[in-house]
């Protein structure tokens, strides 16, 4: 009696390559559960991470060109996209733009008289009147230096003889170039230095976004009565994971 309940107590050697078996097949299935969600977890990172860089340059981008000097932008390439700044900290004060006192009949004339109300005139200021497209602005034909300042009057040393048709002025800050290099996938932006002689060379360029696919930039100008218009197209990728951004920018257009 002993020796039968003896011989019966434990597993046979079937009954532990069924639980083996039946607990390598629950790990397998946990494991894949587990790394699916780490999958899941590292995808939304990734197009958080994207998400986040995109907006950023986006962002960047719309701030300085909304800001740019009217008709001061040129579209070099679809992936190349040129402006000219406001110099928005000497414009403080003046709603970005500034008004002046002289009638067409005045002109030609080698000052005007500021009537915004607004920071002073400062001599060196480069002041960008009447600009009409970028031609003008790039080849400083519409680009004037300050070099007196009397009062609210602004002295340039040489006539200007093309009025604004709404008497307005700009000061110029610089000139921004936003690239894509489609070789490193990376969106660039550089500085150039604007004189009365027009837009100097740009800089080295600094990284604004990268694991880029595809940028394209359209610029449709402005008129009188009309502002011009950015449309910026972007894809960002990284691994299987994708992200578009679409952005229309508006810029002021009262030269």
């Amino acid at each position: 009696m002993n020796s039968k309940l003896k011989n019966s107590s434990g597993f046979t050697l079937i009954e532990l390559v069924i639980v083996i078996v039946i607990l390598g097949v629950l790990g397998l299935m946990g494991s894949d559960f587990i790394s699916s969600a780490f999958k899941g977890f590292s995808a939304t990172d990734a197009r958080m991470e994207m998400y986040e860089e995109g907006k950023i340059a986006l962002v960047r981008m719309e701030r300085e060109i909304h800001n740019a000097i009217p008709n001061g932008v040129n579209l070099a390439a679809g992936n190349d996209l040129q402006l000219g700044m406001i110099d928005e900290q000497e414009m403080r004060g003046h709603d970005v733009f500034g008004r002046y006192t002289e009638l067409t009949a005045d002109f030609p004339t080698p000052t005007l008289t500021d009537n915004n109300g607004g920071a002073s005139p400062q001599i060196g200021w480069v002041v960008s009147l009447y600009n009409r497209n970028w031609s003008d602005f790039n080849g400083g034909s519409r680009l004037f230096s300050v070099t007196a300042v009397s009062g609210n009057e602004m002295t340039f040393g040489v006539n200007l003889n093309d009025p604004s048709p709404s008497r307005r002025y700009y000061v110029v800050d610089k000139a921004v170039r936003y690239f894509w290099d489609s070789t490193d996938r990376t969106l660039y932006r550089s500085v150039a230095a604007v004189t009365d002689s027009g837009v100097g060379s740009f800089s080295t360029q600094y990284p604004l976004a990268t694991h880029i696919d595809n940028l394209q930039f359209q610029y449709a100008g402005g008129t009188l009565v009309r502002n011009g218009l950015v449309i910026i197209d972007m894809n960002m990728a990284r691994g299987a994971e994708q992200i578009s951004f679409h952005k229309e920018i508006h810029i002021r257009n009262v030269p």
